[in-house]
């Protein structure tokens, strides 16, 4: 069964080159297709699949302060796989960690 999609809270640019999702809660391999038309040919495009990855969960941080030389930040949990960057101010110093699924620590120079 095939459903037109229009441009709402759910969809952006639905007759533009480049489709934007926001809602994808339970869209998990939803199959979409493209329909170019004009006057005389209209074209479909293959089937693609959308694949949606759940949300990371978002963790407590601790530490932090102004002792030196360095400061531990913590992170009471992490997810496999997740790359989490620790920001200052709102600017990335450049210390990632990949999460394992357990609390973790930081050293800030």
């Amino acid at each position: 069964m095939a459903v037109c999609i229009f441009h709402d809270t759910a969809y952006e640019g639905a007759q533009t080159p480049m489709l934007s999702v926001y809602t994808v809660t339970g869209m998990d391999s939803f199959r979409y297709r493209c329909v170019a038309k004009n006057v005389t040919c209209p074209d479909t495009s293959e089937i693609a699949i959308l694949n949606v990855d759940p949300t990371p969960i978002a963790y407590g941080v601790t530490g932090g302060g102004e002792c030196s030389p360095c400061v531990i930040i913590g992170l009471n949990g992490s997810e496999m796989g997740i790359s989490y960057n620790l920001l200052r101010n709102g600017i990335e110093t450049g210390i990632t960690m990949l999460g394992t699924g357990m609390t973790e620590n930081l050293n800030y120079k």
